[in-house]
């Protein structure tokens, strides 16, 4: 049957503590982007001069206070709200840039403040942001198409906005899959940290009980060794109880070689105990501890009597303290090899659990070098996008010149135009005077005349010419300062929208940076969850070791069970031994579980 996996929880607790730190900083830069926003919005406005200097400068400003307010209360509204207030930054900048030929250039700066908004990693922020986008563009062109394009034409306005509309939905789109996929890295992440550290623990809490239960092992070995030793000095004190009645039956046989009727007396008392000494030995030498001396003897031997009842009780009792402390070896050991079988079941599951986080996250791992690679691309394409601010910027510089170089040329023209005026003016005189002469010839100078008539209609036509051709140059002129000055102002927005690309480019090194840290840190995560395993697979020997240690310790209990039981003892005292023994091993299993 297939494992059954939990869906990922993405909430504040599962992302853990270093993640927010991050998306507050990340909180912190967007801020910093709005108030760095207000003086481009205010250069856009006064430079052109279109009348929207006050208003999106005011705005702006309001904008950059929202901003910079929600850094009070980090958050998810807070995030909200800080990207709706970049988006509105654009959306001011493009009024500001109103009329001017470089205003549907600088859409781009919504695809720029998309990317900034997703160094939250807030998917509700990024679909607020391309929601307003969205609606702006489509209100304003019904509303005040003058605010977002230069055309006034609304089928080819509403064209763009679709081509727009699609671009920032594909931006939203694949922002959303990158953030949604850090969002998973990081809350496996911090489960995986979660389940090493839970596996950790009852590693090492294993590790405690299998050294508790051999403690308690040693502890019966020992009590088994002192009781072995008490019943070694019961016999002793029994055998030395036979030497003695030896000895008393010795002292009775001279006495009754001293007298002969006290001999007869003392041959019967003796031969009287002696066998039922001998019976009792005998029981005693077949195993029999139960065995006394139930009768009375002579007054010579109550002391023998006293002595023999008192030893073999001592051996009695000794030997039901062994047969006990072997029950207890015998249930400890069972109890310790099935802990010892519980914990090896548990080692393996950790071994597969390890195995199985340890797979997962050389997936993550590849995930976030995968994540890396495509914010490499992106820098990649910034740069590029800089590169081209960078030459557009010195296009416009060679233009100013350009233009500048042509101004000159013009006011060259200007006075080369003034001298052909001059030269007409004094040709037309020269032709009047000779029209003067020509009357006072008569007839002979009517030919000289009209050559005269039509010099001096020439250089009527020249001057009127120059006049037309000095008009032009002067109205040419006046266009090409308007053109200086609008070039110039082209050149400035360049400027900015090349700081701006610097920025968005330092932005994402920071985010490829820290998607690398991300990526060494699973490294190390991983390594740590591989030694885990080993010193899982390292417990797991142990408890083995335990368990043949546990098995040979039972074969001996066995061993001195089966030596014990050639003893007989009394029913009632091994009873009351067994129960003490089970009352306090109860009580040790109770404290046990209470402790636990």
């Amino acid at each position: 049957m297939a494992k059954h996996r939990e869906p990922p929880v993405i909430n504040e607790a599962t992302l853990g503590p270093r993640f927010g730190k991050a998306r507050v900083m990340a909180q912190r830069l967007v801020a910093f982007s709005c108030l760095a926003s207000v003086p481009v919005v205010a250069a856009a406005g006064l430079l052109l001069r279109n009348g929207t200097f006050l208003p999106t400068t005011l705005a702006a400003a309001v904008l950059a206070v929202v901003a910079c307010a929600t850094l009070r209360r980090p958050g998810p509204r807070a995030r909200v709200v800080v990207a709706l207030a970049l988006t509105g930054q654009c959306i001011l900048f493009n009024a500001a840039m109103m009329g001017h030929p470089m205003q549907p250039d600088s859409h781009m700066l919504y695809l720029v403040a998309l990317t900034a908004i997703a160094t939250l990693s807030s998917r509700p922020a990024l679909l607020w942001s391309g929601g307003v986008i969205g609606l702006h563009h489509l209100g304003m062109t019904f509303v005040a198409p003058a605010l977002v394009y230069l055309s006034q034409d609304l089928s080819f306005n509403l064209g763009r906005v679709a081509f727009h509309g699609v671009t920032v939905l594909l931006a939203v789109c694949n922002l959303m899959i990158i953030v949604h996929f850090r969002l998973l890295q990081t809350v496996f992440s911090e489960r995986r940290a979660g389940q090493l550290e839970r596996a950790m623990q009852e590693a090492q809490d294993s590790l405690h009980e299998a050294r508790r239960q051999k403690e308690e092992a040693q502890e019966a070995t020992r009590r088994a060794e002192e009781a072995h030793a008490a019943a070694t000095r019961a016999q002793r004190e029994a055998e030395s109880a036979l030497r003695e009645a030896e000895a008393n039956a010795s002292a009775a046989r001279a006495a009754e070689a001293r007298n002969t009727e006290t001999r007869e007396q003392h041959a019967r008392e003796v031969e009287e105990v002696i066998a039922h000494l001998q019976q009792k030995l005998s029981n005693l030498a077949q195993g029999d501890l139960t065995t006394r001396i139930d009768r009375p003897l002579p007054a010579a031997f109550a002391d023998l009597s006293q002595s023999f009842n008192i030893g073999v009780a001592r051996l009695e009792e000794a030997f039901a303290a062994v047969q006990a402390e072997v029950v207890s070896i015998r249930v400890q050991s069972r109890e310790i090899n099935d802990a010892a079988e519980d914990l090896g079941r548990r080692t393996e599951k950790q071994v597969t659990t390890l195995s199985e986080a340890a797979g997962t996250l050389q997936q993550l791992t590849t995930l976030i070098g995968e994540i890396a690679s495509d914010t490499g691309a992106a820098r990649t394409a910034t740069e590029e996008t800089r590169g081209e601010a960078v030459s557009g910027t010195e296009v416009m510089t060679r233009t100013v010149s350009a233009m500048d170089q042509i101004e000159g040329s013009s006011a060259e023209i200007r006075k080369i135009i003034t001298v052909i005026d001059d030269i007409a003016f004094q040709t037309n005189l020269l032709a009047l005077n000779a029209g003067v002469e020509a009357a006072r010839a008569g007839n002979a100078g009517r030919g000289f005349a009209v050559v005269a008539n039509e010099v001096r209609a020439l250089a009527q036509r020249s001057s009127e010419a120059a006049k037309e051709i000095d008009a032009l140059i002067n109205s040419s002129a006046g266009h090409v300062g308007r053109g200086v000055t609008l070039v110039k102002s082209t050149g400035s927005a360049l400027g900015s929208i090349r700081e701006a690309v610097e920025r968005t480019a330092v932005r994402m090194q920071a985010v490829a940076d820290a998607t690398a840290d991300q990526s060494r840190g699973l490294n190390e995560v991983n390594a740590a969850i591989k030694e885990l395993e080993a010193f899982t697979q390292r417990n797991a020997a142990i408890f083995e070791e335990t368990l043949t240690a546990n098995a040979l310790l039972s074969e001996t209990a066995e061993g001195l069970t089966a030596r014990i039981g050639q003893f007989r003892i009394g029913a009632d005292r091994a009873s009351r031994a067994e129960e003490a023994w089970l009352k306090d091993g109860t009580d040790r299993r109770i404290e046990q579980r209470r402790r636990a």
